[in-house]
């Protein structure tokens, strides 16, 4: 009789359900709810679809018990399962595999109510071209009327294009032990995810593994390009790339790759574009014997693709960068590129710059026995940190902001040791 007494004063809010908030105005989970990047929302299903590394929501709430059930169709490959977190204040509550095609997780659950509201963040950890997650229902147990409500807008505003290295390919996989799956990737300990937090700006994030401006990664037998119709300048409008095995889709079979993104929707005052470290390969097939050649081609794909950038986003300003994995002889053409791109514009310094990111951190203590290095060769977090830092201190430059000075403390720890764990 007591538990049925509690139980009666307390209101259960589902957020995925249709209903009406009292002024005529239908209420679903995306009137409640902050989306973080290119996310895909689902008008039949009532479901906000995750594609690209870091997308997800944003918002508060008041309650004692907080449940969200995840929803997906790649559950058969378990090298390609959505990877997908959930912070509450900050701290990770969940973090989950999704390898059937419905998960329902209780990421908050205390006994007494609090009346201050609680901040959530659910994040997409894995890459587009491996997985894809929805977020079916977002349920709160409470005994107020506060419910939920999306996060603020942040004032500022970045957009990262990259590759698997923005992608967080493999940082999980501490000393280069496993062959690539989505459970060792984690945007969240990338240089990209922490240059956003640092600076205290909303994000969108555009990475694919392999990606280049002009050629993929690999080279065919002959020395052509890897897939020149699937390099980074063709599918950058696009709110996800195909997905592995094929047939992995949004609901009533929508592919990530035919759907174009609304960019008024996010207008960055700055985009970073770490690209070229997978163009290496076809620009330096043979040795050097094509490299000149082959280097004038990535920087006019370059140019061609800054300028398309432009149009795109008429008021952001753009930072090129490339260098965690050593990419030293890729970066003056990156630097052509950016100078090219001023001479055909007219753009000066004030609205393009190119930055060299620090090579990472190869180095590791001889008994552990292993490299300091992730899946393939890709950075570690450690290295990663080191990145960010040095590139929010450039963007500090480059657009007069200042950073969070607390965020960044951790990450100077990282950096100064070997990720032993």
């Amino acid at each position: 009789m007591v538990l049925f007494t509690a139980l009666t004063f307390m209101a259960i809010l589902c957020v995925a359900c249709n209903g009406d908030n009292g002024n005529g105005e239908e209420e679903t989970l995306i009137t409640k709810i902050l989306p973080v990047g290119r996310t895909y929302w689902d008008e039949d299903t009532k479901e906000l679809w995750l594609a690209h590394s870091g997308t997800g929501a944003a918002f508060t709430f008041v309650g004692r018990k907080l449940d969200i059930t995840f929803v997906g169709n790649q559950t058969s490959a378990s090298n390609s399962n959505a990877r997908v977190a959930v912070y509450v204040e900050g701290i990770r509550t969940a973090d989950i595999l999704m390898d059937r095609k419905e998960r329902k997780i209780t990421v908050f659950n205390v006994t007494e109510e609090f009346s201050t509201p609680i901040n959530v963040q659910i994040i997409k950890l894995s890459e587009s071209q491996d997985s894809l997650v929805g977020i079916k229902e977002i349920v709160v147990t409470a005994v107020s009327d506060y419910g939920i409500k999306p996060a603020v807008i942040k004032p500022r505003k970045i957009e990262i294009i990259g590759d698997s290295i923005t992608a967080g390919y493999g940082i999980d996989d501490i000393g280069n032990k496993q062959v690539y799956k989505t459970a060792t990737e984690d945007i969240t300990k990338t240089y990209a995810y922490k240059t956003a937090v640092a600076l205290g700006a909303d994000y969108s994030i555009v990475c694919y593994s392999g990606i280049g401006v002009i050629s993929n990664y690999g080279t065919q037998s002959n020395g052509d390009k890897n897939n020149p119709g699937g390099v980074m300048p063709i599918i950058y409008d696009k709110i996800g790339s195909r997905t592995n095995p094929s047939g992995e889709t949004f609901p009533g079979g929508v592919t990530p790759l035919s759907l174009t993104w609304d960019f008024t929707k996010f207008q960055p005052a700055l985009i970073v574009i770490n690209l070229g470290t997978n163009d290496r390969e076809y620009i330096r097939w043979s040795g050097n014997a094509h490299s000149t050649e082959r280097g004038n081609e990535f920087v006019a794909g370059y140019v061609a693709f800054l300028k398309d950038i432009r149009t795109k986003n008429p008021n952001a300003k753009l930072l090129c960068t490339i260098n965690l994995m050593e990419a030293n002889d890729i970066w003056p053409l990156v630097q052509r590129a950016v100078e090219d791109y001023q001479t055909d514009t007219g753009e000066g310094d004030s609205n393009i710059t190119a930055f060299r990111l620090p090579a990472q951190n190869t180095s590791w203590n001889s008994t552990i026995g292993a490299q300091n290095i992730g899946t393939d060769w890709h950075p570690l977090e450690n290295s990663n940190a080191t990145a960010a830092i040095a590139l929010v201190t450039e963007i500090e430059r480059f657009m007069n902001w200042t950073k969070n000075a607390n965020v960044l403390e951790e990450e100077e720890t990282l950096f100064a040791g070997d990720m032993v764990r």
